[in-house]
């Protein structure tokens, strides 16, 4: 006799996730070492956080310095560039393509201003194109995008980097790499050693 059978519906929605036993609770957003991970991966929570560390990295700093007192103005350069500037620049490998949007744009002109700022002691109605120039500090945007261009032709050169997909994020980069041999000159030597 064969037994038909019968299927039943749960119209609940999907259960949780278990592991082990306990329940697991949903979250939009992860921390997984340095890196925020959110559900769309836009990255925002990530570049969030690094700008409140560089703020607190600066602010921390500043109690060093002031307009008329203790440091010179190269030594308060030379914490943004080795202190501040490599804070904001960690894993950009990953998040480097958040870098395109003019909000976060405007986000590193006004930390760059405050740390130009710091360095001249400049008036606040000064402008912050002029700062830099005087300086020779590149826009922040720009140099997150060297930075991870810098990391991508490393991961390259080791053959720890692979196309997943056609056109997109970090992989459109990698290829524009390709075409730009003269990037990797001083890698390739490098990697030979």
């Amino acid at each position: 006799m064969i037994v038909p059978l019968t299927w039943k519906r749960d119209l609940r929605g999907p259960k949780e996730p278990t592991s082990c036993g306990h329940t697991l609770q949903l979250t939009s957003g992860v921390k997984y070492l340095v890196l925020f991970l959110d559900k769309g991966l836009t990255w925002k929570a990530q570049l969030t956080n690094m700008m409140k560390e560089v703020y607190r990295a600066f602010w921390t700093c500043k109690h060093t310095f002031g307009k008329t007192w203790v440091l010179k103005p190269r030594v308060v350069h030379w914490m943004y560039s080795i202190v501040m500037r490599p804070i904001l620049t960690n894993s950009t490998t990953v998040w480097w393509p958040r870098v395109r949007y003019n909000v976060n744009r405007t986000e590193f002109s006004q930390l760059q201003r405050v740390a130009c700022l710091a360095i001249t002691g400049a008036m606040k109605m000064t402008p912050t194109a002029v700062i830099e120039v005087l300086l020779g500090v590149p826009l922040l945007h720009v140099m997150i995008e060297v930075e991870a261009q810098v990391g991508i032709c490393r991961l390259m050169c080791t053959q720890q980097w692979s196309h997943k997909s056609t056109n997109f994020g970090h992989t459109r980069r990698s290829r524009d790499m390709e075409h730009k041999p003269l990037l990797q000159w001083g890698l390739q030597d490098a990697s030979k050693i």
